[in-house]
């Protein structure tokens, strides 16, 4: 996920330089995990409202979801499941050793 700093609810609440930055970070996010993950192709998401299934309403964030051919993509909307195929916790270690060899 990646978020702006200041705690906002919609889109258009963003400033420029927000935007920019979110998606400044969005494509280095996305070269990250095509490099390290292998990953075939990339969702970007943001949900906006509790309708949108939005889980921090109150604060704007946008989704980043590596992708395979075959993976699981519709379980969320066909049954309600949730499906980890990766521990959090060691991708997140991954992609900070990356991004702090990147400097």
């Amino acid at each position: 996920m990646v978020a702006p700093f200041r705690h906002i609810s919609k889109v258009e609440q963003l400033k420029k330089e927000e935007i920019l930055e979110i998606w400044d970070f969005a494509k280095k996010i996305s070269q990250a995990f095509y490099k390290l993950f292998k990953c075939q192709g990339i969702n970007f998401g943001i949900n906006q409202g509790s309708v949108s299934g939005a889980g921090f309403e109150k604060h704007i964030h946008l989704h980043i979801v590596a992708r395979w051919k075959g993976d699981v993509n519709f379980m969320t909307s066909v049954s309600g499941a949730r499906v980890v195929s990766s521990d959090p916790v060691k991708i997140s270690e991954q992609l900070k050793k990356y991004f702090k060899n990147k400097k």
